[in-house]
């Protein structure tokens, strides 16, 4: 205000959690530091794991799908010929399922529930029978 009245002077998001107001006059100031409000960041990260049969082999081409958490679609992914998976880009802080689904074998756990707070890499689902 130029035809004189009380000035004041602001800081970023976070600064007014440090230093110390100015008083004794018509300006309001606050010195000190800028005090960063950090926290945990939600870095994306991977689920992964294996598709087995019975006898500890891995089994390919079996499809999984991950659900749930913030997904607008599940995501699909295909095990590899060693039986391996993954899902990459997985939100932190969400809960998902992942479900197991194959025309030549039978899994009496088809679906797992994973709360995600880091990648995950041991993930197993193992065949109960085969066609």
């Amino acid at each position: 205000n130029s035809a004189g009245g009380f000035f004041a002077v602001e800081g970023t998001s976070g600064q007014s959690l440090s230093g110390t107001n100015g008083t004794g006059g018509v300006y309001l100031a606050r010195g000190g530091f800028w005090n960063p409000m950090l926290g945990p960041t939600a870095a994306n990260v991977s689920i992964s794991g294996r598709v087995l049969r019975v006898d500890g082999a891995g089994i390919r081409n079996v499809f999984l799908t991950l659900s749930g958490g913030r997904l607008t679609s599940p995501k699909i992914s295909r095990s590899s010929a060693l039986g391996y998976f993954s899902f990459d880009d997985v939100e932190v802080g969400q809960t998902y399922v992942v479900t197991v689904s194959s025309k030549r074998f039978g899994f009496a756990m088809p679906s797992q529930t994973v709360s995600v707070t880091d990648s995950i890499f041991d993930l197993i689902f193992t065949s109960s029978w085969e066609n």
